[in-house]
């Protein structure tokens, strides 16, 4: 399996924690980098062996542009399966592939928009998107795995109707992962071990932080106590 992160210059910082953990915690994975290219100079003098890495230059708003490489991820790997992880997440414990999986299918969290009516601009975007008339919200947490093949379809299918509205989005209202949730479950079901967040939600060996809180000394703390 290929852990696919997509970073940019303002999270390199994290970033460093986030492959330290990989490389203590993590066995069974590859490391699939996708940088701005500004963050060439720096990363380079990091001396990584194990990690593959690749340059882009974003042509459009950055933040909506990480989506989009995201959703192309398929461009960069052939493996039959792809972990997004964020820069600013980093593995807690000892971490194997199997672990995001419930009889052999990828785990995909969601929760119904009714429980969580604070967030329903991700439906709208993602209905708009889409067309379709989504119950759930996928983006529970970072760490997720995809069949490759659910991303090519998802762009196969979809692109035309979502492309423009992903460089455009009012207020940066698109979400990569609510639309590769909707799409999963809207075809793919038996491909996935969809989890309702009201019955259960299954242990998770990731832990998020929040970048935008620029890595305080708090977080320091804490990212090396694990590390």
């Amino acid at each position: 399996m290929v852990i696919f992160i997509k970073t940019w210059k303002n999270d390199l910082k994290w970033l460093k924690y986030c492959l330290k953990s990989i490389d203590k915690y993590g066995s069974g994975f590859e490391v699939l980098i996708v940088a701005d290219w500004d963050c060439k100079s720096e990363i380079e003098s990091w001396g990584l062996t194990k990690e593959v890495v690749h340059y882009c230059k974003p042509n459009f708003d950055g933040y909506l542009y990480q989506q989009y490489i995201k959703l192309r991820a398929f461009d960069y790997t052939d493996s039959e399966f792809i972990l997004f992880m964020d820069s600013d997440c980093i593995f807690t414990e000892p971490t194997k592939p199997e672990d995001f999986f419930t009889d052999g299918k990828p785990n995909m969290l969601m929760t119904p928009y009714e429980d969580i009516p604070e967030v329903m601009f991700w439906k709208e975007a993602t209905d708009k998107a889409t067309g379709l008339d989504v119950k759930y919200e996928f983006m529970r947490r970072n760490g997720l795995v995809y069949h490759r093949s659910t991303l090519v379809g998802l762009w196969l299918s979809y692109s035309d109707k979502f492309l423009n509205q992903l460089k455009r989005a009012k207020n940066r209202q698109f979400s990569e992962f609510n639309m590769i949730g909707a799409y999963a479950f809207e075809y793919e079901q038996e491909k996935y071990n969809f989890v309702n967040t009201r019955d259960s939600i299954p242990h998770h060996p990731v832990r998020q932080f929040w970048s935008w809180s620029n890595l305080t000394e708090e977080d320091k703390q804490e990212l090396n106590k694990h590390l």
